[in-house]
């Protein structure tokens, strides 16, 4: 047999035997259906390091955190300390006692230490604001030394190398709380309303009906909005004027 034969034939065997893998191949790969990962809840314990976002989660010291409008978290515990990158965003921290070991958030140029508390990281405008609603923190810039301590209901501002503390907006009559048990959202705003020179406004009439419960205090309009909004996966904007809570802003991709 001529050589150009031979050569036309091995070609020929080659391409033969590569459509039989190619077709067993996607035989096999057809029946093997991908594994979803399971999603991240309340109760999954993240393992540093991870990143999140868009969610409530437990870390690994039993501390909550809640992140919503785009924020991501970075988790990076190590033995001396609890330490978190806060990316954009909105997030409420319910830290864990641990006098060992501080909790510390650093998001936009800003650095917050806390102990065992529960309070909130808003990155969402150009200058980054800090809200304590229990226990006590100390924020600071990233480019200062200097540290501010707040009490709970104050917020405070971090500006280039500094930080401020912002004029309250709590009610002058003083704490003012309702117990709700499946009431219209309508409704819990109405009762803060009546207390508060900052009003909240709702950007739909649909959202008056969608029924909440729990604890509330009215007399804080901005933390009390940005809890009702993370309970029922609502967006919440802050003005000077007023709280507007409306419909989440879509996810990229959704």
């Amino acid at each position: 047999m001529p050589a150009s034969s031979r050569t036309r034939l091995a070609i020929a065997a080659t391409i033969a035997v590569g459509g039989l893998l190619a077709i067993a191949w996607y035989i096999v790969s057809d029946r093997q259906e991908p594994q979803a990962a399971a999603p991240l809840t309340i109760d999954t314990v993240v393992t540093a390091p991870a990143v999140l976002t868009g969610g409530t989660f437990k870390l690994p010291d039993g501390s909550g955190v809640t992140l919503t409008d785009g924020a991501v978290l970075e988790n990076k515990f190590d033995d001396q300390q609890r330490r978190v990158l806060l990316f954009g965003g909105h997030a409420r921290f319910d830290v864990a006692h641990d006098a060992g070991r501080p909790f510390i958030v650093l998001g936009a140029g800003s650095r917050t230490t806390a102990l065992g508390t529960i309070f909130e990281v808003d990155l969402r405008n150009s200058r980054p604001r800090v809200s304590l609603i229990e226990g006590a923190i100390e924020v600071a810039s990233r480019n200062s030394d200097r540290s501010v301590r707040l009490q709970p209901g104050e917020t405070a501002e971090v500006v280039t190398s500094d930080v401020r503390i912002l004029p309250s907006m709590r009610s002058a009559a003083g704490p003012v709380a309702i117990d709700a048990d499946r009431m219209p959202l309508g409704d819990v705003v109405a009762r803060a309303n009546t207390v508060n020179a900052v009003k909240i406004r709702l950007t739909e009439p649909a959202l008056e009906t969608i029924e909440v419960s729990g604890r509330f205090d009215l007399a804080d309009p901005a933390a009390l909005a940005r809890e009702l909004a993370a309970k029922l996966d609502l967006g919440v904007e802050i003005r000077a004027d007023a709280i507007i809570i409306g419909p989440a802003p879509k996810k990229p991709g959704r």
